[in-house]
């Protein structure tokens, strides 16, 4: 057993990297073998051992007595040991997550800050086994999950900016307790493991042994070598999701809807996973039922939707733009200031300034609504002694663009320019005598070309 885990621990630091190790030891059996494994071959690793024990203050007297057995055992194994205390119940209650997944935050929490404390290159050493493996890609594969999900707990991977080692994987629980056994290492038994509303109890105690009288007698080796596979499989997705995130991706928080649609569609929903977890979505939040409900954002009609997701993030879908954030923008009112000429005008509910120049010559109107800088010029000889005023745009104002015949809705000019609809408010209308001269990134109205040789007036609106 031994030589196997310190075999299996040198694959996963095969150029000796870490100089100390802090493991998490619960007093279970699976911990407790890691701990007397790794205690003895703490000088043939070269390493330090750091051990922190979680008390997830869940079980009472049972809870403290876990925290004591672990201290005492670390002792007298002549290993540094640090026991730290987290209303696990309390944090499952105020994030709105399942006991078992604010445990498993508060642990990784705890064991980086251990890490970050050392000095030195350092790891998390965890004793997950191959049993966890099969009840992992089991769980999964019950609730629904990809390539990844089926590919279960790495062997290596990394949490909370911290690498995680994983030594026991190839490891079954009854070796474990046959080494404990013949070492006369003692352990402690959690009473919540025998508790049957935690779905993973479940798995051990029913669904495995179930699979294994009726189906193969050799499950948890199969589902924990289908789980390696699959990650190996994912590995080499995972290079192509990047490749593809990269060419649809227009800022951290927004995706070009029309370059993703490209994509095949497995890279799609491998694009969106990960897209989404740059976006701060835990992991215990997505999945297929999540992904499908983007995707269905991604194909649907309309052109403006959006979709709440957990943790108080918001996707909204904008043409051909698919953002994420925090909250939606608060609604701007309406506005409205007379422009000088020359002068200078604020919107301070746009969050806009406007200026007006007096020259010679005309400038090309172009571009988008609602994209700044945006710049034009109108006849001087039009605008005569009259005033301008910029205000916001309303329900059935029109102008008469130039290079087209009639007028138009500023509404209808906003929808065919796919101007969001969370933006429009803030797009302003610059006026004359009741006319719309000029819708700022759009054409200027056909009555105010400058003519050849004429005087202008000089038009930009920036943001501010």
């Amino acid at each position: 057993m031994i030589r196997k885990v310190i075999a299996s621990y040198r694959k996963l630091d095969p150029s000796g990297e870490f100089q100390a190790l802090v493991m998490g030891v619960s007093g279970g059996a699976d911990s407790m073998c890691l701990l007397k494994v790794l205690s003895d071959a703490r000088r043939t690793l070269g390493t330090e051992l750091h051990v922190v024990h979680v008390n997830h203050m869940s079980r009472g007297a049972e809870s403290e007595g876990d925290a004591a057995f672990v201290r005492d055992a670390c002792r007298a194994l002549g290993v540094e040991c640090e026991v730290r205390r987290v209303n696990v119940p309390a944090r499952a209650r105020r994030r709105k997550i399942s006991f078992e997944m604010a445990a498993r935050s508060a642990r990784y929490e705890c064991f980086a800050a251990a890490a970050g404390k050392t000095g030195k290159p350092t790891a998390v050493v965890t004793a997950h086994t191959l049993d966890d493996q099969a009840e992992t890609v089991l769980l999964k594969l019950a609730r629904g999950a990809g390539i990844r999900g089926l590919a279960g707990i790495p062997a290596r991977g990394a949490a909370g900016g911290v690498e995680i080692l994983r030594p026991l994987l190839n490891i079954t629980r009854k070796e474990v307790v046959s080494f404990l056994r013949r070492h006369k290492v003692e352990w402690r038994e959690d009473s919540s493991n025998s508790k049957s509303e935690y779905q993973r109890n479940r798995v051990r105690k029913s669904i495995l042994p179930l699979m294994e009288a009726e189906l193969n007698p050799n499950a948890r080796a199969v589902l924990a070598r289908t789980a390696e596979v699959l990650r190996e499989d994912d590995e080499l997705l995972q290079s192509l999701t990047e490749e593809a995130l990269a060419s649809c991706r227009a800022s951290i928080s927004e995706l070009n809807l029309s370059e993703l649609r490209r994509e095949h569609r497995s890279l799609v929903r491998r694009v969106l996973m990960t897209w989404l977890t740059e976006n701060g979505v835990r992991a215990e939040d997505m999945d297929l039922g999540l992904i499908a409900s983007i995707e269905r954002l991604i194909v649907s009609r309309k052109p403006n939707a959006s979709l709440k997701v957990s943790g108080g993030l918001n996707i909204v879908r904008e043409y051909d733009r698919l953002c994420i954030g925090r909250t939606q923008h608060a609604p701007v009112p309406s506005f409205s200031t007379r422009l000088t000429v020359p002068g200078r005008a604020y919107l301070a509910a746009a969050g806009l300034a406007v200026e007006a120049l007096e020259g010679r010559g005309a400038v090309r109107s172009g571009g988008t609504p609602g994209k700044y800088p945006a710049r034009a010029t109108i006849s001087k000889k039009a605008l005569g002694r009259k005033r301008l005023t910029i205000r916001s745009w309303k329900a059935g104002d029109r102008m008469k663009p130039s290079g087209m015949a009639g007028t138009k809705k500023i509404k209808d000019i906003l929808i065919n320019q796919k101007v969001p609809a969370a933006a429009r408010a803030r797009i302003p209308v610059i006026e004359c005598a009741g006319q719309i001269v000029w819708l700022p990134g759009y054409r200027v109205a056909r009555d105010w070309l400058v003519g050849p040789g004429e005087s202008s007036v000089g038009l930009t609106v920036r943001e501010v």
